[in-house]
């Protein structure tokens, strides 16, 4: 297997999956080598970064998922990726001409992240984001903006400062066809699910079993 690192054995970034387009990261992986496993998966059209069973530490850098890209933990419980409270977090970003898609986010805590939100979403269509649990961000949990053909599902967003699940419509595109299933967003310091827009920017939508308490 293709590995970083001093030696196979001291690798915190495991290529071993490498046909099946896998990049397995371990705790004390660096943010460079982080990034390095995202682009190399872009270069590939697309796989899997996945984060093992542990506890990430990293600071000021924002993650860019690629298209066709899904980043996964080993559990909700099990991996958390925690930015210490500086200015880093997931961003799932694209632009009008250039929209993301074939995106998944799933299995993993993310804590203490001030992004502007821990997990940004802005163009991007038919991703899924499920298992996840955004807590204690000095900002927003969960922002999506200009955004079509989504899912979010079992995910809970907790102690935030400012809202923390929104979902922001705006005339610059219309944000429709996503669902929200069994979600969870309590003890925010703004609002649980925020939804801004109106009935030409924000459509086609639902909210299922969801609960928001004591934001």
């Amino acid at each position: 297997p293709r590995t970083l690192g001093q030696s196979a054995r001291e690798s915190f970034v495991d290529y071993a999956n490498a046909r099946e387009n896998v990049i397995t990261v371990y705790p004390g992986v660096t943010m460079g080598e982080v990034t390095k496993a995202l682009t190399n998966l872009d270069v590939v059209n697309g796989g899997t970064l996945r984060f093992a069973e542990g506890t990430f530490l990293f600071t000021t850098v924002t993650f860019i998922i690629p298209d066709r890209v899904t980043v996964e933990g080993a559990g909700v419980d099990k991996t958390i990726i925690d930015f210490q409270g500086n200015a880093g977090g997931f961003n799932l970003i694209g632009t009008s001409t250039a929209i993301k898609q074939n995106n998944n986010i799933r299995d993993f805590t993310l804590q203490n992240s001030n992004n502007t939100a821990g997990v940004d979403v802005e163009f991007a269509d038919f991703f899924r984001i499920e298992n996840l649990r955004i807590t204690s961000c000095d900002q927003k949990g969960l922002r999506v903006q200009h955004s079509q053909f989504f899912t979010i599902e079992n995910t809970r967003t907790d102690n935030n400062t400012g809202n923390g699940t929104e979902i922001d419509g705006s005339a610059t595109r219309t944000v429709q066809n996503f669902s929200i299933l069994n979600g969870k967003s309590d003890t925010n310091g703004g609002i649980g699910f925020a939804l801004a827009g109106n009935s030409t920017t924000l459509i086609d939508s639902s909210l299922i079993n969801c609960v928001s308490a004591s934001n």
